[in-house]
């Protein structure tokens, strides 16, 4: 597929995936975005998005920044991304462990979660 294919797909899934989109998520959405952040949807939603095209009513999305942060530095920023969003609208914000945020929202069964990208490692179980 030459790479003007791949835009058509990237550019239909996108729109598939926004419309599933309630206003509440895209209010966060923006929010987010306007203070420097990217999001990158992750896990079981993007596995279900793909096989069946429906979104489950619990986003996990990867925050990244624009700018590198120290860890201290990243934590404050995340707590005033947290403390912008609870201020903005009817959004309950959750601060969790490692800079990770949970946002419910009042008249919704909907939850997103926002957490750093990080990195996993394995010991090595062979002999």
């Amino acid at each position: 597929m030459n790479s003007k294919g791949k835009d058509i797909l990237t550019d239909e899934l996108s729109a598939a995936l926004r419309e599933q989109l309630p206003k509440d998520v895209h209010k966060v959405i923006s929010i987010i975005e306007e203070m420097g952040f990217n999001l990158i949807l992750v896990g079981g939603a993007v596995r279900d998005f793909l096989r069946v095209g429906q979104l489950p009513h619990d986003l996990d999305f990867e925050l990244r920044h624009e700018v590198k942060y120290t860890p201290q530095e990243w934590a404050v920023r995340v707590k005033s991304l947290g403390l912008k969003l609870s201020e903005s609208s009817h959004f309950k914000v959750e601060y969790l462990n490692f800079s990770i945020l949970r946002i419910t929202f009042e008249k919704s069964l909907w939850e997103v979660e926002l957490a750093p990208a990080r990195l996993e490692s394995f010991d090595d179980q062979r002999s």
